[in-house]
């Protein structure tokens, strides 16, 4: 099997070592092609390779193509062998940026700037990647964009795949502490976009599944004001951020 690694615009590719007890040594050569060629045209692109692992940044490769490592092993006796891997698909871009809100909880779809002791919410949608999808999503609240003093970076625990999803996390306040719900619902919708109006989709929604887990966090920063934000990676490690315009706590009568 041979294991072929992107990381930016390096190449990694390993592989077992053959066993050939009647004819050593064995030579190898590697190369990296587009899936959509043929063996042959990829065979002429092959390079030598000292061992069973090669690092590589001499290969130019395009963003949204799919590509393939092959490697052949040729005995003394000068039989040859073939393995490939499999595809992966390079992403050289973060994900879109979606939309960020602040909601009541289970009552209104429409962005919030006040709340007093309500449950509120923050939801998002829209963080889409066509190459390597989202595979991870960080929560966080603050008293101002990007300082996370309110609420630490949180992820939720369910694996987020596709662009069908709703995501949201709850949080009620009681003074300065909040009780955070991290909470990921996945539905079929059959369609490849997510807009506010995901929210509503959802409960008539014919497959769902809910996880959820509760932290609580106690803060000694007054929480008058909250920024929200979310974190979205991809599976390349490249991320965006997607900012909330915040939300104020006014208790007073």
């Amino acid at each position: 099997e041979v294991l072929f690694e992107l990381n930016g615009t390096s190449v990694t590719c390993t592989w077992p070592d053959s066993l050939e007890p009647h004819s050593q040594p064995v030579q190898y050569a590697y190369a990296i092609c587009e899936s959509r060629m043929s063996a042959q045209e990829c065979r002429s692109r092959l390079l030598a390779a000292g061992g069973t692992r090669v690092h590589s940044n001499a290969w130019t490769l395009t963003h949204a193509m799919e590509y393939v490592a092959m490697v052949e092993s040729t005995n003394a006796a000068g039989l040859a062998s073939t393995s490939f891997s499999a595809p992966l698909t390079v992403d050289k871009t973060p994900p879109e940026v979606g939309v960020v809100r602040e909601t009541i909880a289970n009552v209104t779809l429409l962005d919030i700037d006040y709340v007093g002791e309500e449950e509120w919410q923050i939801s998002w949608s829209g963080a889409l990647d066509a190459e390597s999808t989202v595979e991870q999503y960080l929560v966080c609240a603050g008293t101002a964009p990007g300082r996370d003093d309110i609420i630490p970076c949180l992820q939720p625990d369910h694996r987020l795949l596709g662009s069908d999803h709703v995501h949201r996390v709850e949080w009620s306040r009681t003074r300065c502490n909040l009780s955070l719900t991290v909470e990921s619902s996945t539905s079929t919708l059959g369609s490849s976009a997510v807009d506010i109006s995901t929210l509503q989709l959802l409960a008539t929604s014919e497959t769902s599944s809910t996880s959820t887990r509760t932290e609580t966090h106690n803060s000694l920063i007054q929480c008058n004001y909250i920024f929200t934000w979310v974190v979205a990676i991809n599976g390349a490690g490249l991320s965006t951020v997607m900012y909330g315009d915040g939300i104020r706590i006014d208790t007073t009568q």
